[in-house]
């Protein structure tokens, strides 16, 4: 089986099934690629659990959070297949760990009544106005 020809069609089915495009999700790598760190504010999603431990409790998301499980699941698996896809990317960082930068700023906040999440840098640009 070929590994690589699999995660491309499954990355073209996830995207088709979101409803975007390529350009879409190219756009926020290459503006996260693009960001001064040391400048700026990068979104974040904070949600671990020890799930060896069925004794503690586990984190509760946010309800707006809950709502974009399924986006977020989809979005990592898109992010980090184009991560994977970048020549220049560093062979030893693994890809989802800048895909996870970019997941938190296509998908950083669900707006009550929305159905398409807010970016991070369209949220923070509201706040500035």
């Amino acid at each position: 089986m070929d590994e690589k020809k699999d995660m491309t069609a499954l990355a073209e089915e996830l995207k088709k099934y979101l409803g975007g495009s390529w350009e879409e999700y190219k756009e926020v790598v290459e503006y996260c690629e693009s960001r001064q760190t040391g400048l700026e504010g990068i979104p974040a999603i904070i949600g671990l659990d020890d799930l060896t431990d069925p004794d503690r409790p586990v984190y509760q998301m946010a309800p707006m959070d809950e709502a974009l499980h399924e986006q977020l699941a989809a979005d990592t698996l898109l992010f980090t297949y184009l991560y994977s896809q970048r020549e220049d990317r560093d062979p030893h960082y693994p890809c989802v760990a800048p895909a996870m930068s970019a997941v938190a700023e296509r998908a950083f906040l669900l707006e009550e009544g929305e159905k398409v999440p807010t970016q991070y840098r369209v949220m923070i640009g509201q706040k500035e106005k």
